[in-house]
């Protein structure tokens, strides 16, 4: 295994991979230090790109491997602004649609529901999110009802119809 590591990764990608799990000098502790000051601006990049919806750049970073955390954050900022063209693309290279906030809990049809953005919250529908996911009791078409999105609400009690005459 040590050997298949070293062939497949080049030495300071070695040395960065063993600091972080166990950071013992003043060297790894600034290598350390660097990797989370580029994981910051990686970030600050990324959510800014999200806020452009600029959907060619926020491809840039799943083709970098950014993680699927992080890409999850960006998914749900661009529910919640309405960034259809953002949406659209993490949708399709596979980004999960259904997981939620860390800190609300809200997946991003809700957001999208909350903030009234047919068209994200159509893509999100065909992407498979769970329409009935609830937060504290508040499921998305709660959500657009409560803010007045009556456009959003329909389409969202449609959706569910559908899905009960499948059953």
């Amino acid at each position: 295994p040590q050997s298949l590591t070293q062939t497949m990764f080049p030495r300071h990608v070695q040395h960065q991979v063993a600091v972080e799990a166990n950071p013992e000098t003043e060297e790894d502790v600034e290598v350390l230090g660097k990797h989370t000051t580029v994981a910051k601006a990686a970030r600050t990049q990324l959510l800014t790109a999200v806020r452009q919806d600029d959907a060619p750049r926020v491809l840039t970073f799943v083709a970098d491997g950014t993680s699927l955390e992080l890409m999850g954050e960006a998914l749900r900022i661009a529910a919640y602004r309405g960034s259809a063209s953002v949406v659209r693309e993490l949708v399709s290279v596979g980004l999960s649609v259904n997981v939620g906030d860390p800190h609300t809990g809200f997946a991003p049809l809700q957001l999208a529901a909350a903030t009234g953005h047919l068209a994200v919250s159509e893509l999100l529908l065909d992407a498979l999110a769970d329409v009935q996911r609830s937060v504290d009791g508040a499921t998305a078409a709660m959500l657009a009802r409560k803010m007045g999105h009556l456009d959003v609400e329909y389409i969202l009690e449609q959706h569910m119809a559908a899905l009960l005459l499948e059953e």
